[in-house]
């Protein structure tokens, strides 16, 4: 632990030469590179010597100026200079104090609430102060935008449900949310889910989504990912050893294989090419417009993968024989980033404010494997021989979320399976923000730009109820035009107790059922008045005239 605080003394003092002018760009890249490598090598040391770190010192390895939040949300105020310092003022903090932790919040029944429909989806500090909003709101001058910023922030929020099988990945853009989910038997056949939001803001009340469309993709294992581009309108998802496209009529368009390239993709140039890392070390590269094109059927020229292909190798054969058997388009070409190792490169960013440059963190099975590789990087893809550097240092585990948002500049968040959410800003290597919010890994994070006038940050976390309130969360992201957050997410508890048995636990709604025994219950999380039982697909509407407390 001594070692670690070492190689954040050294990046803090990088920084503060580099402030002053006393040290180049390049020189400055190298040490933070070089910290990267060697705070990982500490960290996976230091794991292994012991039984497990929890909410150990890691935590620590923040900026000196880093705000601790436990337990806690606040709005910040649209002002001049940095965001992240923003965060630091309205939580309490002053300029001149370097860290900050706040106490730990009392039951939620306890808690003060800032409007009568105010629900339980975010926390509010007994001693609320009704000033900070209002400053918040101050210079707002149009007063439809005030009302929605003012539910948001005091989470006047109408909630609906729609059960679903259990899901794997989800993916949000302005007018569709799509789902992958485990169909079939056992589980082990690929589906896609298409919702089609509406064009212009939902009522608070109105269930306007629940009718979604299935998109049989015919590949033979569910796939981890799935993307939309909405310039090209088409949908891409991965399975068994194939990533394929999909049209809006959810038809088959293009598939690539990837045989060779098993690791994370991610849409590139403005979604004109794909890329996925591979076992030979390099990335593939397809360019989209150079596709082939094809319907149901073999891709024109290419091969046929058969039956009894490996990749459908836990299918029976009659289940096999009716999938989609086109083996696709090989890569174009293949590539290499210097610092990046394929399998490393996961949920792959583009970085909004710049032409070509994405950000990326290692996968969570990368970090299975035992390759310990906490930090979040950056790569320019439009340079020739790229190469990745380090840009976020301080997790004490592997990333398990990025989110950022083009009206939020500069800021990006991270979930991480230390159990803990960071802030941080891209020009500085070390978290701005730690967010102490959940005891278990954190699974989820999403930006709520708001307009680009006071952000909000939701997180979630695997087998706990924090501010989500689901068991295991898949997905969540933030509907700027709906106001709305949409969270996916799996149930792992099947077993529930009578009503008569165990009084002290809660009533599950509507049903004759009580909280499950197995699962964690916590008096100061909002989750359990709910939700239970099964796999969900959820959305938070904030509206100015949201039911009151329909959380309940």
């Amino acid at each position: 632990m001594a070692n670690l605080a070492k190689m954040v003394a050294i990046v803090r003092f990088a920084e503060q030469e580099k402030d002053q002018g006393r040290l180049a760009d390049q020189q400055h890249t190298e040490i933070i590179d070089l910290a990267a490598r060697t705070m990982n090598e500490l960290i996976e040391s230091f794991t292994r010597t012991q039984a497990g770190f929890g909410s150990s010192e890691l935590k620590l390895f923040a900026a000196e100026t880093a705000v601790m939040i436990k337990h806690h949300s606040y709005p910040a105020p649209h002002r001049q200079g940095d965001i992240l310092e923003i965060f630091a003022l309205i939580l309490g903090g002053l300029p001149d104090v370097t860290r900050r932790t706040t106490s730990s919040a009392p039951s939620w029944l306890s808690t003060t609430r800032p409007s009568p429909q105010s629900n339980l989806l975010a926390r509010f500090n007994p001693a609320y102060d009704k000033d900070r909003l209002d400053m918040v709101l101050d210079g707002v001058n149009d007063g439809s935008t005030r009302d929605a910023m003012r539910a948001l922030l005091q989470a006047r929020a109408t909630f609906f449900t729609s059960y679903i099988d259990p899901p794997i990945c989800m993916s949000l853009t302005d007018d569709v949310l799509l789902y992958g989910i485990r169909d079939g038997y056992k589980g082990r056949l690929d589906l896609l889910r298409m919702v089609t939001l509406p064009k212009e803001p939902a009522e608070p009340d109105e269930v306007d989504w629940d009718c979604d469309e299935d998109l049989m993709t015919r590949m033979g294992s569910p796939g981890m990912q799935v993307a939309y581009d909405p310039t090209s309108q088409l949908i891409w998802h991965d399975g068994d050893q194939r990533l394929k496209a999909f049209t809006r009529g959810r038809k088959v368009k293009y598939t690539l294989d990837c045989s060779a390239h098993p690791y994370r993709w991610g849409l590139t140039d403005g979604g004109r090419s794909v890329i996925r890392g591979g076992k030979d070390g390099k990335f593939a590269l397809w360019h989209v417009d150079r596709l082939t094109a094809h319907g149901r059927g073999v891709v024109p020229g290419g091969r046929v993968l058969r039956p009894d292909a490996s990749c459908f190798g836990w299918l029976d054969v009659g289940t096999a024989s009716g999938l989609e058997r086109s083996a696709g388009d090989a890569p174009h070409t293949t590539f290499a980033i210097d610092g990046a190792d394929p399998k490393s490169v996961g949920h792959l960013t583009p970085l909004p404010w710049t032409p070509s440059t994405y950000i990326f963190a290692p996968p969570e099975e990368h970090c299975d494997d035992g390759n310990t590789n906490c930090a979040v990087y950056t790569v320019d893809l439009g340079q020739a021989g790229p190469a990745a550097h380090a840009v976020g240092l301080g997790h004490g585990s592997c990333v398990t979320a990025l989110a950022l948002d083009a009206a939020v500049p500069y800021m990006y968040a991270t979930a991480c399976d230390d159990g803990y959410g960071r802030l941080f800003d891209v020009r500085h290597p070390l978290p701005q923000v730690i967010l102490d919010c959940a005891h278990c890994p954190m699974r989820t994070v999403a930006i709520a730009p708001n307009r680009g006038i006071a952000p909000l940050v939701f997180t979630g976390s695997e087998d706990a109820l924090v501010p989500i309130g689901l068991m295991d969360l898949k997905g969540m992201a933030w509907h700027e035009g709906q106001q709305s957050l949409f969270v996916a997410g799996d149930w792992d508890y099947e077993e529930y107790a009578p009503i008569k048995e165990d009084p002290g636990r809660p009533l599950i709604k509507y049903e004759p059922t009580r909280w499950p025994k197995e699962a964690p219950y916590g008096p100061n999380y909002f989750g359990r008045r709910y939700y239970a039982g099964e796999p969900a697909l959820l959305e938070y509407r904030f509206r100015p005239t949201a039911t009151e407390v329909n959380f309940y």
